[in-house]
């Protein structure tokens, strides 16, 4: 028969083995949208950019730096996009690890309050057997 701590240290494995799997989904979310922020910083540095600053410049080199700055605005719109329609994910995924998270520290957490009164129950019938029968000391060996 399983005794209720054994029962709490199984549910407690498997607790952390369902957060660490979340966790690990929420880690992938996680570098994947921040694979989408970096690429979006770049493609907002390639707009900023294609256009020279100062000084004229030939119809060819217009064309070209618009064709080239029109080609990131519109992968910058895809990819914010990507990262809008990613991030009702991302946040389900974040809520579920910290859920599962806190299920395994809160059976963690039964499991030690378990143990601790085992050991103050062996303690105290301990004690009480020290004391001998009815409570009283028992009498020194040898008198």
């Amino acid at each position: 028969m399983v005794t209720p701590p054994e029962r709490i240290a199984a549910l407690e494995r498997l607790a952390r083995l369902r957060a660490d799997r979340e966790l690990h989904r929420f880690a992938g979310l996680r570098r994947q949208m921040a694979g989408l922020q970096a690429r979006i910083a770049t493609l907002e540095a390639e707009v900023l950019a294609g256009y020279p600053a100062g000084g004229a410049f030939s119809l060819a080199e217009a064309r070209r730096s618009h064709a080239m700055t029109r080609a990131a605005a519109q992968d910058l719109r895809r990819s914010e996009e990507v990262l809008l329609a990613l991030r009702p994910r991302f946040e389900a995924a974040r809520q579920q690890a910290v859920r599962e998270f806190g299920r395994a520290e809160v059976l963690a957490q039964l499991q030690a309050r378990a143990a601790a009164a085992r050991r103050a129950g062996r303690a105290a019938r301990a004690a009480g057997m020290a004391a001998g029968p009815g409570g009283a000391p028992a009498p020194p060996a040898g008198m």
